[in-house]
């Protein structure tokens, strides 16, 4: 049997789920912010803090001592839960489940630069009879530290916003936007692996690759429209900054990386940790936001560059500008939490 634990294991088991109900969640150990309200925070999310998940004993056998441990360790929990008529079996409700706990998980790498003391992990199950089964688990890759402020604390805002930004993407995969949402999604699915990547200048290549992604700059003109384009995203004043970082981003992707690392000069290395922050977060204000977020955070960004009709822009969108023009026609799935090659499941019947 698994069950939450209040205040850190030491009260009385928590009522989250309630009997014939499926769950899916993402632990997570990190420094917290504050009073973490518990409960609701949306239609289809909800957040529990200061608990103690404890793992079923057979599961503690799957999954080794160790890792085990980390799990209980966890004292935040992103979860989605519903009721359903089929507990006993795992199928496409906890699919379902899954894929919104997950965009509620991206919404807070959007949201917040933490890093977790150890992997995330994603559950999945249900209740039965009192009992919380656990059906299928998933490692997550661990989000970098970043060197400047390698802990940040979460606070409850960033976990609002995390869920208000989860809803967005779950909407936002079956709107029928023009042009499709394979370019938006795509970007996405390059910050979340750039902020598991710990390769500094990689990291930084990647997140400039998010806004090559974002702005969608002409042919010839990139290095000019990622100096101009950005001031969306950071304001204005900082277009030296830009094309500083798009230099970056054209050695690495040339192979040239030698330029920045080949000789150790310390005022260089600090220079390139601090245009991977400033990169990640989206420039020197206090609390910006990553390029991504703004997007899902103000729908109607994506009208504001500059775009010519010749670009494929129709008369009858607002301002005449569709950031997704030449992004597929086709509308993907929405997205999955990647590599499942160690993806551990159990159906009992």
């Amino acid at each position: 049997m698994s069950t939450f634990k209040g205040d850190r294991g030491r009260g009385a088991s928590a009522t989250w789920i309630n009997d014939g109900e499926k769950y899916a969640l993402v632990g997570l150990s990190v420094k917290v912010e504050g009073h973490i309200p518990q409960g609701t925070i949306s239609p289809n999310l909800s957040v529990l803090a200061d608990t103690t998940f404890n793992v079923p004993t057979n599961w503690q056998e799957w999954l080794g001592s160790i890792r085990a441990r980390e799990v209980e360790d966890c004292n935040l929990f992103l979860l989605s839960k519903q009721p359903s008529s089929t507990p006993d079996i795992l199928d496409a409700e906890n699919q379902k489940l899954q894929q919104l706990v997950w965009n509620f998980y991206v919404g807070l790498l959007l949201a917040s630069t933490f890093a977790p003391a150890h992997k995330p992990v994603m559950l999945t199950g249900s209740r039965r009879a009192g009992e919380i089964d656990i059906r299928q688990q998933k490692d997550l890759d661990s989000p970098i530290p970043c060197l400047f402020r390698p802990y940040p604390p979460v606070s409850a805002m960033e976990i609002q916003i995390a869920a208000q930004l989860g809803e967005k993407l779950d909407a936002l995969a079956t709107a029928p936007l023009p042009g499709g949402h394979w370019r938006l999604f795509r970007t996405l699915h390059v910050y979340t692996e750039a902020r598991t990547n710990s390769e500094i200048v990689e990291r930084l290549h990647q997140y400039s690759r998010c806004i090559d992604g974002l702005i969608l700059p002409d042919a010839g003109k990139t290095k000019q429209q990622f100096r101009s384009r950005t001031e969306l995203f950071i304001g204005l004043g900082h277009h030296d900054m830009m094309g500083e970082i798009y230099d970056v981003r054209s050695a690495v992707e040339h192979l040239h990386e030698n330029r920045y690392l080949e000789g150790f000069d310390r005022a260089t290395r600090l220079d390139l940790l601090s245009r991977q922050s400033r990169n990640q977060t989206g420039g020197r204000r206090q609390n910006s936001s990553s390029a991504v977020r703004a997007i899902l955070d103000d729908p109607p960004i994506h009208i504001r560059p500059v775009c010519t009709r010749k670009r494929g822009c129709e008369g009858q969108e607002p301002c005449g500008f569709n950031a997704f023009q030449h992004a597929h026609h086709c509308i993907p799935p929405p997205l999955r939490p990647s590599d499942s090659s160690h993806l551990l499941s159990r159906v009992s019947s």
